[in-house]
C-alpha cells in the first residue's frame, strides 16, 4: 500500500476553521472586556447605594442624638431651675431671719438707749432746780 500523503489544503472551509477560534478569542475578550465594565459598574452603583444608606443612618444618628441632648438639656434646666428657686427660698428665710433679729436688737437697744436718755435727762433735771 502506498501512503498517500496528505496536503491540506488552502481552501475556504480551511481558512474559516482557523479564523473562528481568533474570531471566539476576541468575542470572548470582548465579553470579558464588557463583563468588567459591567461588574466595575455596579460596584460603583453599589458603593454609591451604600455611601448614601452610610449618610443617611449616619443623619438619623445625628438626629436623634441631637434631640437627646435636647431632651436632657430641657430636664437639666428644669432641675437648674428648680435648685435656684430652692435656694432663693432659703436665701430669702435666711434673710428675713436676719431682719427679725435685728429687729429685735434694734427694739432692745432702742429700749435700752430711750431709758438711759431718760435717766439722764432726769438727772440733769434734778440737778437743776428751777
Amino acid at each position: 500500500m502506498r501512503k498517500r500523503s496528505r496536503k491540506k489544503k488552502n481552501n475556504v472551509k480551511d481558512e474559516s476553521y482557523k479564523e473562528t477560534p481568533l474570531v471566539a478569542l476576541n468575542k470572548i475578550k470582548a465579553t470579558e472586556e464588557e463583563a468588567r465594565g459591567i461588574i466595575n459598574e455596579a460596584r460603583e452603583v453599589e458603593s454609591l447605594r451604600i455611601i448614601q444608606n452610610a449618610q443617611a443612618d449616619a443623619k438619623k444618628i445625628k438626629d436623634n442624638l441631637l434631640e437627646e441632648t435636647k431632651r436632657l438639656a430641657s430636664v437639666r434646666k428644669i432641675e437648674i431651675i428648680k435648685q435656684a428657686e430652692e435656694d432663693a427660698k432659703k436665701i430669702r428665710k435666711k434673710s428675713q431671719d436676719e431682719i427679725m433679729r435685728f429687729r429685735q436688737q434694734t427694739q432692745v437697744l432702742m429700749a435700752e438707749a430711750v431709758e438711759k436718755t431718760a435717766e439722764k435727762i432726769q438727772k440733769l433735771l434734778s440737778s437743776r432746780e428751777f
